[in-house]
């Protein structure tokens, strides 16, 4: 499985009990997808990561990398 969405949140939501409160889970503001990534930005071991992820995904384009 892959995920369609990793969202960095500074702590968990919690419920009164101290448990992850999942329901809130659903409710968390999630950014707009990122464009695609610029081939003049990335230095070439990037490319080459790039491509091996295009591979492994099976897309054409990969977003949303943070190097």
């Amino acid at each position: 499985m892959v995920p369609a969405l990793w969202v960095e949140l500074q702590s968990l939501p919690l419920n009164i009990n101290g448990k992850i409160d999942r329901k809130a889970l659903l409710n968390i503001d999630t950014p707009k997808q990122t464009a695609p990534l610029q081939p003049e930005s990335l230095t070439a071991e990037e490319e080459v990561m790039t491509e091996i992820w295009k591979q492994v995904l099976g897309r054409e384009e990969v977003t949303g990398l943070a190097y």
